[in-house]
């Protein structure tokens, strides 16, 4: 049993000697050094941020309009007649389709089609009851919302809730 005891000792002690040698055959001898570099999105407030199907990260803000963030740098969607409807934007939300759907303050709703880089505004029209009920889209993430059908809801400032039925492409009105 003596015999046998060192027999063991010696087989494991051999198993430990190649296992300490081979892990510095294995090991690396380069050493990398990370460093932490915040995301500076200025000075304003910010209503919703959401990650799409390619990864960017977007951001809602008030006064800088809309964000977007690719992992490297940002780029700005500033209110124009052919981007963004308004700068205070308080809400977005990413439909099944990949349309960017973007709510503002008192300027309505933007639809960004990534595939086709093309907006489109939608504002409410008093003449038309088939418009959105209104332009005043509150400061809530929770004010834009896509259901399984890919319709489109939109909570308002006193107008009511709004469903957008993208196939036909008319709004209906629930006023309370």
């Amino acid at each position: 049993t003596i015999l046998c005891f060192r027999k063991s000792i010696r087989i494991i002690c051999l198993i430990s000697l190649f296992l300490f040698m081979n892990s510095f055959a294995y090991s690396q001898s380069h050493k990398y050094k990370f460093q932490f570099s915040a995301l500076d999105l200025g000075s304003s407030t910010y209503g919703a941020a959401l990650q799409d199907n390619e990864g960017f990260i977007w951001f809602a803000s008030i006064g800088h309009g809309l964000l977007r963030y690719d992992g490297f740098e940002l780029k700005k969607f500033p209110k124009s007649l052919k981007i963004l409807s308004g700068s205070m934007v308080s809400s977005i939300a990413m439909d099944k389709t990949g349309v960017l759907w973007i709510a503002t303050f008192n300027n309505g709703l933007t639809s960004y089609n990534k595939k086709t880089n093309r907006f489109e505004h939608y504002r409410h029209d008093p003449g038309n009851i088939n418009s959105i009920s209104t332009d005043n889209i509150p400061f809530s993430p929770q004010t834009l919302f896509v259901d399984k059908n890919n319709n489109l809801w939109v909570g308002s400032d006193n107008g009511g809730l709004n469903r957008f039925d993208q196939d036909r492409k008319t709004w209906t009105r629930y006023l309370h």
